[in-house]
């Protein structure tokens, strides 16, 4: 028979069963605490809010109303409070060099064990220790677990109180050793996710500064994600739905897809693992901007296949703009110094022509005068002359290109300059074509030589009819017009100012792009053999340039062409009556002194010939330095220096100016077959080659 128990006996029961309900009860909290805290690792979006969960939910069991966690730092022996609440040290400051400071969250730290101390404990800790001991409020009781994942101890925490030194005991440091090993792993773990937040951050902020944009291509699934900056780096707003290769092929331009495509296919198969590519892509606002493209296979199938290619989009418009102007640029300064060069080297084959010219026409001239007509050689010498001012017209041609035509601009208005021409042009062009005029209203003054102005409109209306094989019409135009900077900038060789445009617009073939950038070139035609010499336009070009004008082109095949002229606009204050040529017969005898100076002997012996003939005594120097020498160690009078321009050592004008100060009131003509420049208003200056006539009328008018 079992015996009844006592009612010690069942008291005692009931006590034990208290303690086990009271155990139960204190596990089922701390199970809560735990699941609370792991919860809370999972949904928390940052460190900080999970270290306020944890405060809040360990404060079930113990409590927390001082409380820190602390991280430890190994690499540089450091210990930071990412989170502290304390009634008394509100604020806690990083802890650097550890080893040397007597803490006990440092005791922790390095012992990986946890610590239950007074007030008392604490003040023996520091005295023995005898390190630098960090200022902060004594308190009466101090808790501390360390945190750790595996046996590595990343941290401590701890809970404190200023009032009461019972506040926790053995119980409280158990639970709280039990509760740490789970706070440990919640923080590494929200570690880890700030970590990778704050890298996807520092890399999509990379890919901004970058200016690049990310994609990631499923080769398998065909599946392409495309992060935000690869829109609206085109202008697009960001998708988030699941896009194929199809749409990256649909926004490329027409002319780049084969090549992408190409790429592509080399890559998957195998023939390439990597690839960089440039090409243009359609933007939101209906525009093309360059793309730089990079890519890499990250995974193939086992027969090689590409399974997954990652790679970046970069915007390199305003670098590819920026190559195209730069290429542009280099074109027409490639151009320019094409046609200089080819301008200097015409300008210095007429020069030495002209010479040769000169000689053959004052030999021939000079010939004619001994022969008679019914001889057999006075045809003969007739066809000589006639080819050498054939040839001399030619030249003239040349030189204006080579600019070195000498000029003497003067004040003009353009439409009464072009009305005194019209009729000629229209006898020149024929019937068959309607020459329009369009004169514009109170067009500005330009100071251009007439002479020259007429050779510009008559070449530019000749090349004009000469591209109409039919009927046609030409059309002349006038107007003041302004050239700004942003019009420089695509025109090479322009300047800003104030211009009158003369405008020659036709009907007829026009010119193919292929061939427009070679049509100023001197024996450059489109004509049939023997049609043109090909040097029109390349005097037009020449007259333009010298006289600091532009002149731009525009034509379309099959539709006509438009060539205009921009000059310079010359206020009124400049203009200077021309003086009346003097004409004299080749009959008249002179008895005056020239003090003859040329370089070239042929022109020098023929020159000398002719004023020896005409009864003038001459003194002949092959330089400017034996002129010089003629002229100080002459006895008598100097009335007349005939001196070519472009000498060796000396120009005509430096001459002049030191005859001068040995003979003051010497009178001078300059002759040149390429005067670089523009001619002085009163300057007298005779243009080679030049006939027998011509040279005698020059020197009696120089001489007056």
């Amino acid at each position: 028979m079992v015996e009844k128990p006592s009612y010690e006996q069942l008291a005692q029961r009931v006590v034990e069963l208290e303690l086990q309900i009271d155990e139960f009860r204190q596990n089922e909290l701390i199970i809560r605490t735990l699941l609370d805290i792991a919860n809370q690792a999972t949904f928390s979006t940052d460190l900080q809010e999970l270290y306020r969960h944890i405060h809040q939910a360990l404060s079930r069991i113990v409590d927390t109303t001082n409380f820190y966690i602390a991280l430890y730092n190994e690499q540089d022996d450091s210990l930071d409070f990412p989170y502290a609440v304390d009634l008394v040290d509100q604020r806690y400051s990083s802890l650097t060099s550890l080893s040397t400071k007597a803490t006990l969250t440092g005791k922790i730290i390095y012992s990986g064990q946890p610590i239950l101390i007074d007030r008392d404990g604490i003040r023996d800790f520091h005295d023995q220790t005898g390190l630098e001991i960090p200022q902060c409020t004594i308190c009466e009781v101090w808790m501390g677990v360390p945190l750790k994942i595996d046996d590595t101890v990343i941290g401590a925490m701890v809970v404190q109180s200023y009032e009461s030194s019972d506040m926790y005991d053995k119980t409280d440091l158990a639970i709280m050793s039990r509760v740490a090993d789970h706070v440990a792993v919640a923080i590494e773990h929200q570690r880890v996710k700030d970590a990778l937040v704050m890298s996807e951050e520092r890399f999509r902020m990379s890919m901004d500064a970058a200016n690049e944009g990310l994609w990631d291509w499923n080769v398998v699934k065909n599946e392409v994600f495309y992060s935000p900056r690869y829109w609206t780096m085109l202008g697009f707003p960001h998708r988030d739905d699941v896009l194929d290769i199809g749409t990256w092929l649909k926004l490329m331009h027409p002319e780049d897809v084969k090549k992408a495509y190409e790429m592509n296919r080399q890559i998957i198969d195998g023939l390439n693992d990597s690839f960089d590519i440039e090409f243009r892509m359609h933007t939101f606002d209906g525009n093309w901007k360059w793309v730089r493209s990079r890519g890499k296979v990250i995974d193939r199938d086992e027969n090689g296949k590409a399974m997954r290619i990652l790679g970046t989009h970069s915007d390199i418009d305003k670098r590819k703009k920026f190559e195209e102007e730069r290429e542009r640029l280099e074109n027409q300064l490639n151009q320019a110094k094409k046609m200089e060069s080819v301008g200097r080297l015409a300008g210095g084959v007429a020069h030495d022509f002209n010479n040769m010219l000169s000689v053959i026409k004052g030999h021939v001239e000079m010939a004619l005068e001994e022969v008679s007509g019914e001889q057999s050689v006075h045809h003969d010498l007739l066809q000589i002359e006639q080819a050498a001012n054939h040839s001399a017209d030619l030249t003239r041609q040349l030189l204006a290109f080579a600019r070195k035509q000498t000029v003497a601009p003067r004040l003009i208005d353009i439409n009464e300059t072009i009305v005194k021409l019209l009729s000629i042009l229209k006898r020149l062009l024929g019937e068959r074509i309607e020459l329009l005029w369009k004169p514009g209203h109170d067009v500005w003054n330009i100071k251009f030589d007439p002479a020259q102005l007429d050779q510009v409109m008559t070449n530019l209306c000749v090349n004009a009819r000469d591209a109409m094989r039919a009927a046609g019409k030409i059309i002349i135009e006038t107007a003041n017009t302004v050239i700004d900077e942003e019009y420089c900038k695509f025109h090479a060789g322009f300047v800003p100012g104030e211009f009158v445009q003369i405008t020659v617009s036709d009907t007829g073939e026009g010119i193919d792009e292929k061939n427009i950038h070679y049509i100023f070139e001197p024996f450059y035609t489109t004509k049939e053999t023997g049609v043109g010499t090909g040097l029109g336009l390349a005097t037009v070009y020449g007259i333009i340039k010298q006289n600091n004008s532009f002149i731009n082109v525009y034509s379309e095949k099959g539709v006509g062409s438009t060539f205009t002229i921009y000059i310079p606009r010359q206020l009124a204050d400049g203009e200077k009556k021309s003086e009346t040529d003097i004409e004299v017969s080749e009959k008249q005898d002179g008895n005056e002194t020239i003090l003859l100076v040329e370089d070239e002997d042929a022109i020098l012996i023929m020159a000398r010939l002719m004023l020896e003939k005409q009864g003038y005594k001459v003194l002949a120097a092959p330089t400017p330095f034996d002129a010089l020498t003629v002229a100080e160690s002459h006895d008598g009078d100097i009335h007349l220096l005939l001196t070519d321009v472009i000498m060796p050592g000396m120009n005509g004008r430096e001459l002049r100016d030191r005859i001068r100060q040995t003979v003051p009131g010497i009178r001078y003509l300059f002759m040149s077959g390429a005067e670089q420049g523009v001619m002085e208003t009163d300057m007298n200056f005779l243009q080679k080659p030049f006939s027998r006539l011509d040279f005698l009328n020059a020197v009696r008018r120089a001489l007056g």
